[in-house]
């Protein structure tokens, strides 16, 4: 064969041998990006639990997300100003706080569920006379009119809800001693200390007060539906995950969301070991909580984790909060949206 031949050949060969190099390294086109997605998180809420789930399962990789989560102290107001200024794409607030903040011109989104229904308990020190739960609402809060009362700072749900049962008994902040606390572990030390006569609480302090330290005593119990229908608050769908609306059109988002829906689907799969669940909670809190309580805590939350929000959901619970008007067309978005 001649030289030249063989000199075509191979540089033929070497050029071949270059580009499966070349495409091996190189990921193929059907396979997506991974992409960062940042949640802003409040400390201490065990309602992070299909977050954690989904990136111990692996259901943020298979979506191709990075997740990266960011803690936020202060509550919030200061959840919301980092949330419109950048901070992260995406974070767990209230529907009465998005209402507030596309009132002043924001344009938010919902874009996933989480913890749909109320979480809260309001408990009492164990050794104060009175409310007892036999009470009723809103002889409970008259009761409590001078004594120290812990939610967490303004604009976070907790206050909101404490703002609503004090003006449903016909009362403001100023009828009690607020106490604002940055998380329900600081609150629960504080009511542990005697240095807190009734705090709004969820999960896992509520159980944490009453049943491991018997330091406090649930005096109502909005997790229930005849407790919250008892204040006005039956219907309200309230933890939710919110993005400023350029960003809740993001393909990253929808991938996040979707991570976050196997999430849920796992926890509530009758099959699952609650024990991970409760496990999965004590390492991310970093609780000293016994086994059988930390799981009774965690299987009392799983029914109401949900993410589909329709927007017949957000009326029905704006009409709750006595929100008239919606100044924005369309609130819910991407995988959150009824389908």
């Amino acid at each position: 064969m001649p030289r030249s031949i063989i000199g075509k050949a191979a540089k033929t060969l070497i050029v071949a041998a270059t580009l499966a190099i070349s495409f091996a390294a190189t990921p193929s086109r059907a396979q997506k990006a991974t992409d960062e997605v940042k949640f802003g998180l409040l400390p201490g809420l065990a309602l992070y639990l299909p977050l954690w789930v989904a990136e111990d399962k692996g259901f943020f990789a298979e979506e191709n997300v990075k997740p990266t989560f960011i803690n936020v102290g202060g509550g919030g107001a200061q959840t919301m100003a980092a949330l419109l200024g950048g901070s992260f794409d995406m974070t767990d607030l209230s529907l009465p706080a998005l209402a507030a903040a596309n009132e002043k011109g924001q344009d938010l989104r919902v874009i996933a569920g989480n913890h749909t229904s109320l979480s809260y308990a309001l408990q009492v020190r164990s050794d104060l006379p009175g409310p007892v739960a036999s009470d009723g609402y809103p002889a409970i809060m008259h009761k409590l009119r001078g004594k120290r009362v812990a939610a967490s700072t303004i604009g976070s749900n907790s206050y909101i809800v404490m703002k609503h049962l004090l003006e449903g008994a016909g009362m403001t902040f100023n009828d009690i001693v607020l106490t604002q606390v940055q998380s329900g572990s600081s609150a629960s030390v504080m009511m542990a200390a005697d240095q807190l006569d009734a705090v709004l609480q969820s999960e896992p302090y509520i159980s944490m007060l009453t049943d491991q330290l018997k330091k406090g005593r649930v005096v109502l119990d909005l997790r229930t539906k005849e407790g919250a229908a008892s204040v006005g608050l039956d219907g309200l769908i309230y933890d939710i995950w919110l993005a400023k609306a350029p960003v809740a059109k993001e393909d990253r988002i929808i991938r996040a969301s979707r991570a976050l829906a196997k999430g849920i689907k796992f926890i509530q799969d009758p099959s699952t070991d609650t024990k991970y669940l409760a496990d999965i909670t004590r390492k991310h809190l970093k609780l000293d909580t016994p086994d059988d309580l930390l799981q009774k805590q965690v299987k009392s939350m799983i029914p109401a984790f949900r993410i589909v929000i329709t927007r017949d959901d957000v009326r029905r619970s704006f009409t709750v909060l006595g929100i008239k008007s919606i100044p924005y067309e369309e609130v819910v978005a991407g995988l959150a949206a009824e389908e």
